[in-house]
């Protein structure tokens, strides 16, 4: 979330936690400019007491006004500056679609309002190369949102999540004859198994008083608990052979690897100061991917593993560095190109960069897979692992945001 300014310009209002990936004690801090210690505010305790969801974003802070688009709605609490304790909330608008961009005061201000619905679109491409072979084709659906695509290694049996006013629930849709079915009715993260057979699943910590990993064969039936995460977490990917699961657990963020036959489970990464995202283990279980979106320019990197264990910083190669937000990446099969969503050229498109077979570092430049130069239908970078994507051959399969706004001007009565 943005960091806003304090009317008096001496302090920032920031989200943030007490430790590196301790999403238990996320809230909301004042920061001096000046220099100095930050300042917890009770602002996640007052909004969950007025039951107003608190991770929604602070928009702006003017007089002693603090702007919130939640939803459909604009609300407003004041805090005087420097002070941590918010009072008096109070909703002042209501629109029919998502507020967002919210600007301005309590009495005049400009949002926009409007709606969106992610959708999955196949690509197809040659994925050792990095070229497109076609053009984006929509996947049929009955309306809702899909996202978090997962794909077996052939392309034959697809999972994904779909959500709707009622509910959320994991679908399958057999790419062969077109059949689509409801696996299970969660808001959940699926992964299907290399070979299609089985499908394990993650349960969002927000959602759920008790996150959990589950698997389920593909073609339904009683799904088993594998995997408890008490503090938080979700599941990630499969390895490549399909005997085991990358995950990861929070308070603070760290990679594990599930033996499905053995139940053991192994740490793969973990750092004191920064949050490793995104981490994708080689096909050959010789390489880690990942990027780190607690810095400024959300860099992807790769280091060896060794034993199962991710290298110290000190061998961490970098792959992707431009100004903004890389992230999501993954692998070809053969390991030789590096795939990431980037802003590079200010819209996030889908980008690769060839690895030098046994070094894995960058072989001349990054270049362009796929452009997404659209306002309205482009991947959510802002939530790289709802884009997906499902990987399958010589394909992949994608979900993309559809958006529609208009931007509004109000003022409130005195």
């Amino acid at each position: 979330m943005s960091a806003v300014w304090s009317p008096d310009g001496k302090n920032l209002l920031i989200f943030g936690e007490d430790g590196v990936g301790d999403r238990k004690s996320a809230n909301y801090w004042l920061a001096p400019v000046a220099g100095g210690k930050s300042q917890k505010t009770s602002l996640m305790t007052f909004l969950a007491k007025s039951k107003l969801p608190p991770w929604h974003p602070i928009s702006d802070w003017r007089g002693e006004s603090l702007l919130i688009n939640a939803g459909t709605a604009i609300w407003a609490l004041d805090m005087r500056s420097g002070s941590p304790n918010p009072v008096n909330l109070r909703k002042i608008t209501t629109g029919t679609g998502d507020l967002s961009g919210l600007r301005g005061t309590d009495r005049q201000f400009v949002f926009s309002s409007g709606t969106y619905a992610d959708h999955l679109w196949t690509l197809p491409l040659d994925l050792n190369a990095g070229k497109a072979a076609g053009t984006l084709q929509p996947l049929s659906h009955d309306g809702g949102s899909q996202n978090q695509p997962s794909s077996s290694s052939d392309g034959r049996v697809l999972a994904y999540m779909q959500a709707l006013p009622g509910g959320g629930e994991i679908r399958i849709r057999d790419q062969s004859s077109g059949r689509d079915s409801a696996l299970t009715a969660h808001f959940a993260r699926p992964k299907v198994s290399p070979d299609g057979n089985h499908v394990a699943y993650s349960t969002f910590t927000m959602l759920s008083n008790s996150p959990a990993i589950f698997l389920i064969d593909s073609i339904g039936g009683q799904a088993r608990k594998l995997i408890d995460l008490p503090t938080g977490g979700a599941l990630y990917s499969w390895t490549t052979d399909g005997s085991s699961l990358v995950y990861y657990r929070t308070s603070p963020i760290r990679f594990f690897l599930y033996n499905l036959k053995t139940g053991e489970e192994q740490q793969i990464t973990s750092h004191p100061k920064l949050d490793i995202h995104g981490v994708e283990p080689s096909p050959d279980w010789k390489w880690v991917a990942f990027h780190l979106p607690a810095l400024v320019n959300t860099p992807v990197k790769i280091a060896p593993l060794r034993n199962g264990r991710m290298a110290d910083e000190s061998e961490w190669i970098p792959i992707a560095e431009y100004p903004g937000i890389n992230s999501r990446p993954w692998w070809s099969p053969d390991g030789n190109l590096m795939y990431f969503l980037s802003m590079k050229d200010n819209y996030p498109d889908i980008w690769a960069q060839r690895l030098d077979p046994l070094t894995k570092r960058p072989a001349g430049e990054a270049f362009a897979v796929y452009h997404f130069h659209e306002t309205r239908r482009a991947p959510n970078i802002l939530s790289a692992a709802s884009f997906g994507p499902a990987i399958g051959k010589n394909q992949i399969t994608l979900s993309l945001r559809d958006l529609a706004a208009n931007v509004w001007i109000a003022e409130q009565p005195r």
